[in-house]
């Protein structure tokens, strides 16, 4: 049984408290992979989408290596706006994908919209943060299939970045000068 403790320390987005992003008590430290993805999503071009993609099976870690990638402060000058994470799940699809994207719509403080449709949602939830001053990192979290990412394909002015978590090789999208590929060992 994991024990996760969370110190939440309040921050501002859109004028509302939100917890800043906190480790497990205990976590096995990986600065090799966390160097690497900080790196590549740090030092993309500003008006560039950076993708990092974390790769590995059940149970090596990829959440956590997100968390880890995702409370690192030296992220913080590149995505000033912090970071919002989305759990996907195997199966998740059609409406249920839309609801949750929704969700993550109302999460940035916007009225929560409707669309059962994913791709209508995605392209809602793109240009909110396409109309945020500064980026945000979008974490799509346990991804099983290309379907799940349709939604997040950034818009044209969307400068933020994409951490993807997966157990599957296959669902990666294809690689472009702004995206690593970081398997996750076990830790």
């Amino acid at each position: 049984m994991a024990l996760w403790r969370f110190d939440l320390i309040p921050i501002r987005i859109w004028g509302k408290k939100l917890p800043r992003v906190s480790l497990p008590e205990r976590v096995v430290a990986r600065p090799a992979q966390v160097d690497l993805a900080i790196r590549a999503l740090r030092d993309a071009q500003r008006d560039a989408t950076s993708t990092v993609v974390l790769v590995g099976g059940g149970g090596f870690g990829k959440t956590t290596l997100a968390t880890m990638i995702r409370a690192d402060n030296r992220l913080r000058q590149r995505f000033p706006n912090g970071s919002l994470q989305i759990a996907i799940g195997q199966g998740t699809t059609g409406p249920a994908l839309a609801a949750k994207i929704n969700d993550l719509v109302a999460f940035l403080g916007e009225a929560r919209p409707t669309f059962g449709d994913p791709d209508l949602a995605g392209a809602y939830l793109m240009e909110v943060l396409d109309n945020r001053v500064k980026p945000t990192l979008l974490v799509i979290d346990d991804v099983w299939a290309v379907e799940q990412l349709d939604p997040f394909r950034p818009g044209s002015r969307h400068s933020g970045g994409l951490l993807i978590t997966t157990r599957l090789a296959d669902v990666v999208p294809p690689p472009s000068s702004a995206s690593t590929t970081a398997p996750a060992e076990p830790g």
